[in-house]
């Protein structure tokens, strides 16, 4: 059965909802309408979607049906290019009705996103904020960010740039698996609380603990405003639901001052007071409950640390080391304020 799934009626509206595309997505309505169908149908998307997800190994199926899952899921199987292809540009031609092999109706999250099969292997392509003069800047900031945990030594996701259908977009691979399935982590916990969720990972096991810990260390470090309790989580045998391990963090595109103007940069000692984590507090606050000897020894790593470039398609080199030096004009409580205010705490 699946983790965290409520076996009354209440509960098991609620678990199908969260297998159908959230209207909050880029282009969610539009890849719904060129199905027929709507945000409320619920029962409809479901139909053409069977509940398949890269998440997971679950799936929904009607009584009698005689399928079986070998052949349907998406790990192993083709799934719609045009499918993905509406959900990437927002563009594409009508789909016929009935059942569409696609991870699109499982895969939430704002931005226009959509996953792709090149060379055998499976790709989320994730495209950046559009229609604002500080918007777009989201996939580099994935990109530069993955450089930040992969000098730390946290366990990540690898992002790499792309432009696909002249859009910009950070591309990483698949880290799930036919056997191993991804549960976030708003799934284990009755409060989504930092404190709840601590407890329960040091239930699991001191490397859960610290690599909960690790994460929110490097969230302060880069200014991460969106981590919420869908984009972090555990990985779990889809087989015996046996917790296996903590997931390796992903999603940091609302980091590094994304979303930062020119005058923003300019002062960026009082920008960045502006920016709070999601799930509340300050960094500092958030830094001073979790660091340890751990996270210290990692933040020292970043002592002289540079961005490396990517070979076509970068920020400005000004904006870079802005958001890269831990200091400007002499002050201290700037860019990478953990590592001003702790490494040599």
């Amino acid at each position: 059965m699946p983790i965290g799934l409520k076996l009354t009626e209440r509960g098991i509206i609620s678990w199908l909802k969260s297998r159908v595309v959230h209207k909050k997505r880029a282009n969610a309505e539009i890849l719904l309408t060129k199905l027929g169908l709507s945000f409320n149908d619920i029962l409809g998307i479901i139909r053409a979607s069977q509940g398949l997800s890269l998440n997971d190994s679950y799936w929904v199926v009607e009584d009698g049906f005689d399928g079986k899952f070998e052949n349907y899921n998406l790990y192993e199987n083709k799934f719609s290019r045009t499918l993905a292809l509406i959900a990437y540009t927002g563009h594409g031609s009508s789909v016929a009705r009935g059942f569409t092999s696609s991870p699109e109706f499982t895969t939430n999250g704002m931005l226009n996103k959509c996953w792709r099969r090149v060379d055998g292997k499976i790709y989320l392509y994730k495209g950046g904020t559009m229609g604002a003069a500080n918007t777009g800047k989201e996939p580099y900031s994935e990109f530069y960010a993955a450089q930040i945990a992969q000098t730390m030594g946290i366990k990540h996701v690898e992002y790499n740039l792309r432009q696909w259908k002249g859009m910009i977009s950070s591309v990483c691979e698949l880290f799930t698996d036919i056997n191993t399935a991804y549960v976030p982590i708003w799934r284990f916990v009755e409060k989504e609380s930092l404190l709840a969720i601590a407890q329960l990972l040091k239930d699991y096991g001191e490397k859960f603990y610290n690599e909960f810990a690790d994460m929110l260390v490097f969230d302060a470090l880069i200014f991460n405003t969106d981590r919420h309790t869908g984009n972090f989580g555990l990985l779990v045998d889809s087989h015996t639901n046996k917790v296996n391990a903590f997931a390796p963090v992903f999603d940091n595109v609302l980091s590094l001052f994304n979303f930062a103007m020119e005058d923003d940069l300019a002062d960026i000692a009082n920008y960045s007071k502006t920016r709070k984590p999601a799930m509340g507090g300050s960094y500092e606050k958030v830094v001073s409950a979790f660091i340890s000897k751990r996270q210290r020894e990692l933040l020292r790593k970043m002592v002289n640390f540079k961005f490396a470039h990517h070979p076509r398609y970068n920020l400005p080199n000004s904006r870079l080391k802005t958001i890269e030096n831990p200091a400007k004009e002499g002050k201290r409580a700037l860019k990478f304020v953990v590592i001003a205010n702790f490494i040599n705490s």
